[in-house]
């Protein structure tokens, strides 16, 4: 015999039943909410990663490059005058230095990562570029491959793959096609900008004691404030002037900064500051 009456055994009623569904939707949209926002931040962890390495890397790659006129010595030649690290790296082409036996490699211009696909131009290992019009899915491609120095692309754009990993040829250099390394902002095509103290005027580019801007986070003149009055000594006569510097500097400051779309949107910069010397 039951122990309780039949009146006192019943499941369990409609209302008890939305109640524990609408706590476990709750708790359920929490914890989605949580993976989701951690997925976010390991996402932007990366892309943190990624823009330091690249501009440690492009750093590395100005530091390797003729300081002055005639200093360094490359496949047993010294590089040519005019051939100087800010000559490779400003923001002008009147200025490039030649290919030569002392220079494979030619200027590298003030804007990077990636590099925009061009006939006969000279790339090394670990360079990006993109197609001349970029593809929908915004893929990169990455010099791996360079079979004679200098590596150079051909006279026509290839026809570049578009599967992650896929390869083609171009000239003497195997592209490898990569997913986009880093959204650059919107707008733009390029993440990465090389950063002198310099004042583009009338399609030349002048190095100046006057223009060490804000970019470079340097109180020179330890008054506590980042301001147009703190200036550097470029060319190393103990005198402050507005001339220019671009043959004659002993010192170079240098901004290799890196600005990207975050995974959330939002805008981010990596910027790595250095004074370089002879």
């Amino acid at each position: 015999m039951p122990i309780f009456p039949r009146a006192y055994r019943r499941g369990v009623t409609l209302i008890e039943v939305i109640v524990a569904v609408s706590i476990l939707a709750v708790v359920m949209t929490g914890v989605l909410m949580a993976l989701f926002a951690n997925a976010e931040l390991m996402q932007m962890d990366r892309e943190y990663v990624v823009a330091a390495n690249l501009a440690r890397q492009k750093l590395a790659e100005i530091k390797s490059s003729p300081f002055f006129n005639g200093n360094l010595q490359i496949n047993g030649v010294a590089s040519a005058p005019g051939d100087t690290i800010f000559a490779r790296y400003n923001r002008v082409t009147t200025d490039d230095p030649a290919v030569t036996v002392g220079n494979p490699f030619p200027s590298r211009g003030d804007r990077f990562l990636p590099y925009i696909w061009q006939a006969s131009r000279v790339f090394v290992a670990g360079d990006f570029i993109v197609p001349v019009t970029i593809n929908a899915q915004g893929f990169w491609y990455e010099a791996t491959t360079v079979s004679a120095m200098p590596g150079q692309t051909g006279g026509s754009q290839p026809v570049f793959p578009m599967v992650e990993g896929a390869t083609v040829v171009d000239n003497n250099i195997t592209w490898t096609c990569r997913r986009n390394v880093l959204t650059p902002p919107a707008g733009q095509t390029q993440c990465g900008t090389v950063i002198f103290p310099a004042l583009l005027a009338g399609g030349a580019d002048a190095l100046r004691e006057d223009q060490l801007t804000l970019n470079f986070g340097l109180d020179v003149n330890g008054d506590g404030t980042l301001t147009a009055a703190d200036q550097l000594d470029l060319d190393g006569n103990s005198a402050l002037d507005t001339a220019s510097k671009n043959g004659n500097y002993v010192i170079l400051p240098v901004v290799v900064r890196v600005q990207w779309r975050s995974y959330g949107g939002d805008l981010k910069t990596y910027n790595l500051h250095t004074i370089l010397t002879r």
